[in-house]
């Protein structure tokens, strides 16, 4: 699946973030994407609830290090999230 990679800086703190928006059993990473998608639902099915997914891991060692381990994480965590999210 997409979703959005950012490094974050706070003076010497690294930080990797991973995070996409989730809902009605889609996943969508585009801000821009997600809204029409937002607008088309409120129009069908009256809804306009979803869910926003970031994940956070600090940079110890090497960008490369965080974002395997974040990774596996969010593999881990994705099949669990539907229960959770509209």
């Amino acid at each position: 699946m997409e979703v959005n990679r950012f490094v974050i800086q706070k003076g010497l703190d690294r930080q990797l973030v991973l995070y996409w928006y989730q809902g009605r059993g889609r996943v969508v990473a585009n801000e821009y994407t997600n809204k029409a998608l937002l607008m088309l639902d409120a129009a069908r099915l009256h809804r306009t609830n979803g869910g926003l997914v970031r994940l956070i891991a600090p940079i110890t060692s090497t960008t490369e290090g965080a974002d395997k381990a974040l990774s596996a994480f969010a593999v881990l965590l994705f099949p669990h999230l539907d229960r959770h999210l509209p």
